[in-house]
């Protein structure tokens, strides 16, 4: 089980988000590698999405948490940019 605390930007609203099935805890895993992006004193704005996946008994939903931005001193800071080379 994966707890996740999450805050709404536009009202403050706290949050856990509780992963307990194979899938939503996969989701929280590739969340956590995609974290690594957001450097230290900045918060990460998370998108929540429904994505499928197939199984033997054919097209299931599954949850997807995606990294969209991050928020720095009250501020929001662009959009991430991928083709940006390391």
């Amino acid at each position: 089980m994966i707890e996740l605390p999450l805050k709404r930007q536009e009202t403050g609203e706290e949050y856990i988000l509780t992963c307990q099935s194979k899938t939503s805890i996969g989701a929280a895993k590739d969340l956590f590698a995609q974290l690594r992006r957001v450097p230290n004193g900045h918060d990460p704005v998370i998108k929540l999405a429904v994505g499928t996946m197939q199984t033997r008994y054919g097209k299931r939903k599954k949850p997807v948490l995606s990294l969209v931005g991050q928020v720095a001193n009250g501020k929001e800071a662009p959009p991430f940019n991928d083709d940006t080379g390391f």
